[in-house]
């Protein structure tokens, strides 16, 4: 799968939470990918959030958290993470 595919698969939704099967995302508005990679809009986080305000898109692989202004580089990494799994063959 090329990153163009990847970014077509895609789903925006307001509620990641039934997208990912994770009640720990109930509520978080973003993009699902694959049924288990997300990428969180950060627009409405208090700013007592930690990471509030540093990028309006937030994602984490592992234990390494990407927070960007630009969709794509949280989308990079995502889908790098997702071709060394197997899920984006």
């Amino acid at each position: 799968m090329r990153f163009e595919e990847f970014q077509q698969l895609r789903q925006a939704t307001q509620n990641l939470g039934p997208l990912l099967d994770d009640a720990m995302f109930w509520n978080c508005p973003g993009y699902a990918y694959l049924g288990r990679l997300w990428i969180e809009d950060t627009k409405d986080w208090p700013p007592c959030v930690r990471g509030s305000g540093q990028g309006r898109w937030f994602t984490m692989i592992e234990r390494t958290e990407i927070q960007s202004d630009d969709l794509e580089d949280c989308e990079r990494p995502l889908y790098e993470h997702a071709r060394l799994k197997g899920w984006a063959e």
